[in-house]
């Protein structure tokens, strides 16, 4: 009787998990007709395997990475970049860059950005199945992988900090919005169309 109480606790536990958790779809990456490569949705886990398979053949495309996301997984976001970084490519962004997308986005060897693009920062964290959120902590081995990156595409100690601490200061689920005016001080290049 105790096995079957604990097997019907167990399957109501797994029933709670799976309604309680969000599906999140993978990302669109791809190479476009122009020949750009394309990165459109959530960042999860194995979308820098879709990438790396791209770059590692060889077709004709042209190096730069245009993506538009609200975020998702920074281990996703870090492998990523690391790709951005070893093909030294560019990186460029309209409607918005959210979250880990950032990471990525600051990691390009140029960095575009659509003039009214939402590019929005918070402090990376991990939700807990119970709800708990845990931020990660600046100085932590995490902060110091997207300084590395960052670093490899060519931002300055100065500004790389800058951005991170910005970043990791901002404990919230909610966004902070970078203006205009602070992504010229980090290198982007404004454009007006795609």
């Amino acid at each position: 009787m105790k096995r079957l109480v604990h097997l019907i606790q167990l399957a109501m536990l797994a029933v709670l998990f799976i309604i309680s958790t969000d599906t999140v779809l993978a990302a669109n990456v791809n190479v476009r007709p122009d020949g750009y490569l394309s990165y459109e949705g959530s960042v999860v886990n194995g979308d820098s395997d879709k990438l790396k398979k791209l770059l590692s053949v060889g077709n004709n495309r042209k190096n730069t990475l245009f993506i538009k996301s609200n975020g998702g997984s920074v281990v996703d976001a870090i492998a990523t970049s690391n790709l951005i970084t070893a093909f030294e490519m560019n990186v460029a962004t309209s409607k918005e860059c959210l979250s880990s997308c950032t990471f990525i986005l600051f990691s390009g060897r140029n960095k575009y950005v659509k003039r009214g693009t939402r590019v929005g920062v918070h402090c990376p964290f991990y939700t807990y199945v119970s709800g708990g959120t845990s931020y990660i902590e600046a100085g932590d081995a995490t902060y110091w992988k997207l300084y590395g990156m960052i670093r490899a595409g060519g931002m300055s100690d100065i500004k790389t900090h800058k951005f991170l601490d910005m970043t990791f200061s901002h404990k919230s689920k909610e966004m902070r919005y970078l203006t205009e005016k602070e992504l010229k001080y980090f290198g982007f290049n404004f454009v007006e169309s795609n």
